[in-house]
């Protein structure tokens, strides 16, 4: 599943190299490039984010370091209640 979601940038990139070919040729002027420019972009960008966030919701190992960090955090309160710092002993 995982693989299959990383070709739709591949996919992405060579349409927007095609878009950047036809531009390259046809754009008879500035706006007109312009459009086609900010297409191609859109066209690399979009399937990249989008396989960025599939990959992030399915990604499991965040939910372990936020339960490492929560664990440590509860260990730090414990030995710490007060919230004191610690003495400095360089006075």
């Amino acid at each position: 599943m995982v693989r299959i979601i990383w070709f739709l940038p591949v996919i992405g990139a060579l349409i927007s190299s095609l878009i950047v070919l036809v531009t390259l040729s046809a754009g008879a002027s500035a706006p007109q490039e312009a459009a086609g420019y900010a297409m191609a972009c859109a066209f690399s960008v979009v399937p990249y984010v989008l396989a960025k966030s599939i990959m992030g919701m399915t990604d499991q190992a965040w939910q372990a370091d936020i339960k490492r960090m929560a664990t440590a955090l509860e260990k730090r309160a414990r030995t710490n209640p007060q919230g004191e710092e610690r003495a400095s002993t360089s006075r």
